[in-house]
């Protein structure tokens, strides 16, 4: 959605139920449920984006995860491109319950970092990019 100008938002949810079961195991079932929402702007050479998720997960409760990006036009096809972005994933039931599964599994959290520059448009022929990615 675009409210004014260059000003972006954009919003959504999810909702996911997921079951497990085998001959050696009992069925199992659990859901996650995920709201998210970002704020955008495309002004000139800059263009940026920051948002918030929040994920409610039946056996390990919420997290709220935050994600950010920004590029910068440095000169005609060329972009100084940043980003952070925190994730969060349950471990599945198979991981948890099934004959080679860990029950003592618990949710992976990760946060990392990125710097780089790409040169011409993803949508084109000859587009390249050049990262540094710290996790």
């Amino acid at each position: 959605w675009r409210p004014i100008g260059p000003l972006l938002v954009n919003f959504g949810g999810e909702y996911e139920w997921s079951a497990f079961g085998s001959d050696s195991s009992d069925r199992v079932t659990t859901s996650i449920g995920g709201v998210y929402g970002q704020l955008g702007i495309e002004f000139g050479p800059l263009s940026g984006r920051a948002g918030l998720r929040y994920d409610d997960h039946q056996d390990f409760g919420g997290t709220a995860s935050f994600g950010a990006d920004f590029s910068y036009a440095l000169a005609d096809n060329l972009r100084l491109r940043a980003s952070v972005g925190e994730g969060f994933k349950a471990p599945s039931l198979f991981q948890l319950n099934s004959d080679f599964g860990y029950p003592a599994l618990d949710p992976a959290q990760s946060t990392s970092f990125d710097l780089g520059l790409a040169y011409g448009d993803r949508s084109q022929d000859g587009y390249a990019g050049l990262r540094l990615v710290v996790l």
